[in-house]
């Protein structure tokens, strides 16, 4: 991606609600910690072995990394048993303050700002919302060349628009006129069924499966998919 922005820190954004800055549900949390996994792959923190499933495998390194980043990569990196990709994306999803320490570092960079809001007068939850769309806006336009102008995607595009559909949210950011349209090409942007995926895909493929699996309708139809 041309854009400033990390895969996590993507996929935050295409995971808000622009109006009100909320995040809704587990699946895009699960999209979140793909993009997560799938950054510390492109960062080389981290590897898969295939031989035994998909396992995630830290590797020494000496990156400089974000808070966030820095959290997740360090989560891996001591635990002693190896766990597979599966496993780092539902323990990704369960670690303290992960989805705000994500908001945090855009609200430090001036795109989000941060709200806390009564709900049901009962509870608080936090909203994330936008103080600058240029980095969205600019990451909704790349995007939007790839699903309805057909042009050539980068693997960490593609792994994004994977995500997106199976999370759901697609709709929440492109016209679903011109989605529909394009149905057939966005099948074969996100498709996972090669044996030769890319990393990148793999782990859109294992996200893609962990929701169908997670979801009653979308065993039987893949409906919360689309």
């Amino acid at each position: 991606m041309q854009t400033d922005l990390s895969l996590p820190q993507a996929m935050l954004l295409l995971s808000l609600d622009t109006e009100t800055g909320k995040t809704e549900g587990n699946f895009r949390r699960l999209a979140i910690a793909g993009a997560t996994l799938a950054e510390l792959l492109l960062l080389e923190t981290i590897e898969l072995r295939c031989d035994e499933g998909l396992q995630v495998l830290p590797r020494r390194h000496y990156q400089t990394l974000g808070a966030f980043l820095k959290k997740c990569d360090a989560e891996i990196g001591r635990e002693k048993t190896v766990h597979s990709l599966q496993d780092w994306l539902i323990r990704l999803t369960q670690l303290e303050g992960f989805i705000p320490l994500l908001g945090d570092e855009l609200c430090e960079r001036g795109v989000l700002s941060k709200e806390r809001a009564a709900r049901l007068n009962l509870l608080k939850r936090t909203a994330w919302p936008t103080v600058s769309d240029r980095l969205e806006q600019h990451l909704i336009t790349e995007l939007s060349e790839v699903l309805f102008e057909q042009k050539h995607p980068t693997e960490p595009q593609r792994l994004l628009i994977a995500l997106s559909k199976s999370a759901g949210v697609l709709h929440h950011n492109f016209p679903v006129e011109s989605l529909n349209a394009n149905g057939h090409h966005i099948e074969t942007l996100v498709a996972v069924q090669s044996p030769d995926l890319s990393p990148l895909m793999q782990v859109a493929k294992v996200v893609r499966d962990v929701i169908i699996g997670a979801s009653p309708m979308g065993r039987l139809t893949g409906s919360l998919l689309t």
